[in-house]
């Protein structure tokens, strides 16, 4: 088994290294954009996880309750977002065409990881483009594909949700 060990070792250092380069790029005073991109996707991620609560107490109880913003990321979900920046947010980047496999059960946070990395390349498309120029933010950013119908309205709500949370944000600071 050593060589599958080797394999498997090489594998996690790479993404060791890949997660360190997108803390990198977040934290260097240069890359400005890609900071507040990240900002942005982490409020986005607070008001998406407390407007899901909500509305998922209501559908259990039906009483209505007000949101909390209290924005916790599992370590895998933060890691994951941190991972991807590179690739998402540079058309040029090795890992550009790299697709990584998120395995966890149903309720594990798989969702909001990749919410994640949407609402960051949502927000660093809009700082990146210009307001004279609509097509330099505007357009497809992601596109998402469900393959297990007993969870697509879920998964709908909750990127819905993201979307109106970006958005909301958006239109505090357009």
């Amino acid at each position: 088994l050593q060589k599958t060990a080797k394999r498997n070792i090489s594998t996690v250092a790479s993404i060791i290294e890949r997660i360190e380069d997108g803390i990198h790029t977040i934290t260097d005073r240069r890359n400005t954009l890609e900071y507040k991109a990240f900002q942005f996707a982490n409020k986005v991620m607070a008001i998406q996880q407390g407007q899901s609560a909500v509305a998922l107490h209501y559908r259990n109880k039906k009483e209505r309750i007000q949101p909390t913003y209290n924005g916790k990321w599992h370590l895998f979900q933060i890691t994951f977002l941190l991972m991807n920046i590179n690739g998402v947010g540079d058309s040029d980047h090795k890992d550009r065409n790299l697709v990584d496999l998120l395995w966890f059960p149903t309720g594990g946070g798989k969702t909001e990881a990749y919410l994640g990395v949407s609402a960051y390349l949502i927000g660093l498309r809009r700082l990146r483009g210009y307001a004279a120029d609509p097509e330099s933010y505007a357009g497809v950013t992601v596109l998402m594909r469900y393959t297990l119908r007993l969870l697509t309205t879920q998964q709908f709500q909750r990127a819905t949700t993201m979307i109106c949370a970006a958005e909301s944000i958006r239109k505090k600071d357009e």
